[in-house]
Order: structure tokens, then C-alpha cells, then sequence
């Protein structure tokens, strides 16, 4: 009976060592960082060649940044400075929200340079969140005599 009792100690301690082992090693997420980081990359190097429609009219994002960088650029559709600029907000918080907000992602998106924001939307809330990731992406225009950028910066469980 006291060695049938010594087995069933024993198995019960190799179970809890294989459990241990098993379950109580840290997950390898390099690959979720990868895969988000490129996620990051390609949603930014493809966001100023989406297409807005504008009174009909296809407009991509990188015209109306343009225009709206200019204090005098507009778009024709959007009737004056304002229009474009509200314009510009609208479309991108709505691809923002209809793409990054749905996939569960906190954000912050900024066209910006030389210290000039031209765009600054979402309230990126990494609390708890330990991966962070992001990218940028030149655009063809000037603001402030530098280069515009897109900035994109997420964070993630």
C-alpha cells in the first residue's frame, strides 16, 4: 500500500514538472511584433495614395495634405482653405477609425515637419501595453521648408 501511495506521488510530481515546463516558459511574440510592424509600415505607405471622394471626384490624401499645407491651397470641390483642411481631418479619421480602431490597435497619427503639425489625431493609451511599434513616411511636399512626414505609432498587447 505505502509503495502504491510512493507511485501515485511520483506521477502526480512528474505531471506538475511537465506542466510546469510546458506552460510556464515565456511565449515567443517576435513574431507578433514583426507582423504588426510591418502592418504599421504598409498602412502608412499606402495611406497618401488613398483615394477621398470629393463632390464625386477621387482625390488622393497626399493632394489634399498638399493643399491644405498651403495657406492658400485648395481643392476645388471643398471650396475654400477650411473645406480642405476639414476635409483632409475627415477622411483620414475615418479611415483611422474604420481600419486601427476596429483591429483594436491605440494609435497616434500626425502629419508633421519642422515642428509644424499639420494633423495630430488619436490618444494613444499604451497602459499595460508593452510592444510598441511604428513608422513613418515621407511625403512630396514641404511644410516649413522640410520634408512633410506621416507619422504612425501604435502600441499593443
Amino acid at each position: 500500500m505505502e509503495v502504491l501511495g510512493l507511485i501515485l506521488i511520483v506521477v502526480l510530481f512528474m505531471i506538475g514538472i511537465f506542466l510546469l515546463v510546458f506552460f510556464g516558459r515565456p511565449r515567443d511574440t517576435s513574431y507578433t511584433v514583426e507582423y504588426n510592424q510591418k502592418l504599421v509600415e504598409s498602412f502608412v505607405s499606402v495611406l497618401p495614395d488613398v483615394s477621398v471622394d470629393c463632390a464625386g471626384v477621387g482625390i488622393r490624401i497626399s493632394e489634399l495634405v498638399r493643399a491644405c499645407s498651403i495657406p492658400s491651397g485648395l481643392v476645388s470641390c471643398a471650396g475654400d482653405h477650411a473645406g480642405t483642411c476639414a476635409l483632409l481631418k475627415t477622411a483620414l479619421g475615418t479611415t483611422l477609425e474604420n481600419s486601427l480602431q476596429k483591429w483594436g490597435y491605440d494609435y497616434n497619427f500626425s502629419i508633421d515637419s519642422a515642428g509644424i503639425v499639420l494633423m495630430n489625431d488619436g490618444g494613444m493609451n499604451c497602459a499595460g501595453k508593452l510592444r510598441k511599434v511604428a513608422a513613418e513616411q515621407p511625403l512630396p511636399i514641404t511644410i516649413g521648408g522640410e520634408p512633410a512626414l506621416l507619422r504612425l505609432r501604435t502600441c499593443f498587447v
